[in-house]
């Protein structure tokens, strides 16, 4: 009713206002030019930076706006060309006013493709997990992989998760498929455990949606007790921004006092401080690679990332330094001490039958014999084991 209010006030009385439905209002200008329109569209958001008062407490709401010319043949397309504009400035980040285009209008159809395409994808098994190794510094050994998401479209091909993790977070798809990804890299991490004979563990982001759910502890738990892993064998990986979210906090600890294992993934990009630390339960730091970029060449960046190293270790934390991309980073962490290093030097993420080659030649980076080495898995005759260029989207 408030919001309903301040729009009658800010428009002008001779434009209709109305609202649709939910949260969504229309303004129809008649006789306006579309230079005009937009002025109303800012004027809008700037009187909606003024904060709502409910029993006497303020509230901030975000505004989107999308401005459409009359130039449509029918009411309903006039409607769906606004509509295109307002979600644009949504995708935005909101507060601000989008003029429509013919651009938005085919971004906004190519995403409700999509987004039809991710409803299918889980059932018809389109879904794949590519296994990234981790190593320990100081002996080269494989110790862990992470398990990253891959979306194989029978259309579109190989679809990068930056495309459709924000999507199936939007949608709420992200828990399906989360379960989904859970379950499949432990049962492939207990295949890997009865042929090899070997301790592997491993690694599976979860969102904040994911991890707030009440039933995310049994989630995890029933998950382990099916393939019959120890707890320790998974580290769950969550972002600094979890850290916002007291209820995935709390379910975070139960998880952690159950057993498994917590690691802050990208650490260095967002909530870091020392509070955090000491509050979150969590057993590992995986460092942002914008640490480790110039990791070597920069005495600056060297100075910080022995820092963190130290921090990590006075914690008692393990320590992992991701992207890790040239033999120089690589030396530069073993002089720091750091636990474990993770990026396209080492190896780029793989399929299953790829991440057990691995396995298969010993499980320690470098050392297989070049001549036994498949061709796609040789960059260099000069032990740069499954090494890559340029760097790859995790989900």
């Amino acid at each position: 009713m408030q919001v309903a209010n301040r729009l009658v006030q800010t428009v002008p009385a001779e434009h209709l206002v109305a609202r649709l439905g939910g949260d969504e209002f229309v303004v129809l200008c008649e006789d306006t030019t579309l230079v005009r329109a937009q002025v109303i569209a800012n004027h809008l958001v700037t009187a909606f930076a003024a904060p709502f008062l409910l029993d006497g407490r303020p509230y901030r709401l975000t505004t989107s706006v999308g401005v459409a010319p009359a130039d449509a043949a029918q009411p309903e397309d006039l409607m769906r060309s606004a509509d295109s504009a307002m979600y644009a400035a949504k995708r935005r980040g909101g507060n601000q006013a989008v003029i429509f285009d013919s651009g938005l209008h085919e971004a906004a159809m190519q995403r409700l493709e999509l987004e039809q395409d991710l409803y299918r994808a889980l059932e018809r098994g389109e879904f794949e997990l590519h296994y990234q190794p981790l190593a320990r510094v100081a002996s080269g050994e494989f110790l862990a992989f992470e398990a990253l998401l891959r979306w194989q479209h029978p259309v579109r091909g190989m679809v990068s998760p930056v495309s459709f993790i924000p999507l199936a977070e939007e949608t709420g798809l992200i828990i399906p498929i989360g379960d989904w990804v859970l379950r499949e890299a432990l049962r492939q991490t207990r295949a890997w455990r009865e042929r090899h004979r070997r301790p592997i563990t491993v690694s599976v982001n979860v969102s904040t949606q994911q991890v707030a759910r009440a039933e995310f502890t049994e989630t995890v738990l029933s998950a382990l007790a099916e393939t019959g892993l120890p707890l320790a064998a998974l580290m769950l990986e969550v972002t600094e921004s979890i850290l916002a979210d007291g209820s995935a906090v709390a379910r975070l600890r139960d998880v952690q006092a159950a057993g498994v294992r917590v690691a802050i993934d990208d650490f260095g990009t967002g909530y870091s401080s020392l509070a955090y630390l000491q509050a979150m339960p969590v057993d590992e730091l995986k460092v942002d690679r914008l640490f480790i970029d110039r990791l070597g060449d920069d005495a600056r960046q060297t100075s910080i990332m022995s820092a963190i190293v130290q921090l990590a270790h006075t914690l008692d934390l393990l320590i992992v330094a991701e992207g890790v991309e040239r033999e120089a980073q690589w030396h530069e962490l073993e002089a720091l001490g750091c636990d474990n290093a993770q990026g396209y030097w080492i190896s780029r993420p793989l399929p299953a039958d790829g991440a057990e080659a691995l396995l298969l030649r010993g499980g320690v980076w470098g050392h297989p014999p070049v001549a036994e080495m498949q061709p796609w898995q040789v960059d260099q005759r000069e032990g740069k084991f499954l090494r890559g260029a340029g760097s790859t989207a995790e989900a």
